[in-house]
């Protein structure tokens, strides 16, 4: 029972509303309206039966339902909260947003996919697959077409590919092969590359004649060149020949010129030849006397030239004074020159470096026939990068 002003209205039938009859007439328990105009924030509408239609810029929707359910049809703008877009509902997939509207990327039926960007566009899941966890210090790449998967790292090793072309961990080393005498280089098993340097033999230092009141002395012989170069397996082979060239002999006592040193080489890949004899020296009151040439490498990466022997210079003045000094031995690129002899009559001194050249032999007022020093034999020295 419902009471204004004192006044009974009465009990209403269920779903009537209490309706008011104009000005100065009591209000009485009606139906309610099957239809009419609602307004909602500014947007204008009406009720027909359970249906109530909102219209205007604002939102433009639809609902329907009973009092239990409500259905909404039509889209909301981005700007009022909404998506501006009719959606589908996709199990694990991804809101996104185009330039104009809401969407989802439908989820994926494949576990452990990521989520790619696009270029200003739509997002996409990737078509590899990634480990959902990772383990400290292991390294991530792919163990199949399309699956990423750890490689277990191990220590002081390196990740490369077997002779089956599949990635581990494997080990590496570096290890010198040294020939001083001529041989076979058979490469170290796993060995992938080397770099090979060969020295060439030094030349020979020149001999001196003797006479009374004179001087002598020998050149120095020259040194042996040098080349150096990276090698792949591939290029090595199964083995190559190693030939040291051997040492220039020192020229044999008297006016003789010392011998050249001979070739060092590695198969036909690299070579290097050795220095030349020093010049022979007669016996006078003024001498000087020419060194022999340095070898020069050849198809090398670096290729290099050994030092050209040293000059002998000497002169003897009649009853006052006499000096001499024979020529030194040219140095390789492993080391320094041969000095000659400090003594006024000597035989010279023989190279004490691979490929390094001898020196002259020297005589001061008839000090006697001397022979130069020989130089030293070619050596080759391959260093190989392997991996096992």
């Amino acid at each position: 029972m419902v009471t204004v002003n004192s006044c009974d209205f009465g009990t209403g039938s269920a779903g009537q509303v209490l309706t008011s009859n104009g000005v100065g007439v009591a209000p009485t328990f009606q139906a309610a309206a099957a239809g009419g105009i609602v307004t909602i924030n500014g947007d204008s509408g009406s009720v027909t039966g359970s249906t109530i239609t909102i219209s205007g810029g604002t939102t433009g929707l639809t609902t329907s339902g009973s009092s239990t359910t409500l259905n909404l049809t039509g889209v909301l703008k981005l700007a009022n909260g909404g998506t501006n877009a009719n959606l589908t509902a996709s199990n694990g997939g991804i809101f996104y947003s185009s330039s104009t509207a809401g969407a989802i990327l439908a989820g994926t039926a494949t576990a452990n996919q990521v989520l790619l960007s696009g270029t200003s566009a739509a997002p996409a899941w990737s078509t590899a697959t990634y480990p959902a966890t990772t383990t400290s210090q292991q390294i991530l790449y792919s163990t199949a077409a399309n699956v990423v998967g750890q490689l277990t790292t191990a220590n002081s090793a390196i990740a490369a590919t077997n002779s089956s072309g599949t990635l581990a961990m494997r080990s590496f080393s570096v290890k010198n092969q040294v020939f001083t005498s001529s041989g076979t280089y058979t490469p170290t098993t796993g060995m992938l590359y080397c770099v090979a340097t060969v020295v060439g033999a030094g030349g020979g230092g020149g001999g001196c004649a003797s006479s009374a009141n004179t001087v002598a002395g020998g050149g120095g012989g020259g040194g042996g060149g040098t080349a150096i170069k990276a090698i792949s397996a591939a290029t090595i082979g199964a083995s190559q020949t190693v030939t040291i060239g051997t040492a220039g002999t020192g020229g044999t006592a008297g006016n003789n010129a010392g011998g050249t040193g001979g070739t060092t080489s590695l198969g036909a890949i690299i070579s290097a030849t050795g220095g030349t004899g020093g010049s022979g020296s007669a016996a006078s009151t003024a001498i000087s006397v020419a060194g022999g040439a340095g070898g020069v490498g050849s198809s090398g990466d670096y290729n290099l030239t050994g030092e050209t022997g040293g000059v002998s210079n000497g002169i003897y003045v009649t009853g006052s004074f006499s000096f001499c000094i024979s020529g030194s031995g040219g140095a390789s690129s492993l080391g320094p020159a041969t000095p000659p002899p400090v003594s006024s009559s000597a035989v010279g001194i023989a190279g004490t470096v691979y490929g390094g050249g001898g020196s002259g032999g020297v005589q001061n007022n008839n000090g006697g026939t001397k022979a130069g020093g020989a130089g030293a034999a070619g050596i080759v020295v391959i260093t190989e990068y392997i991996i096992n």
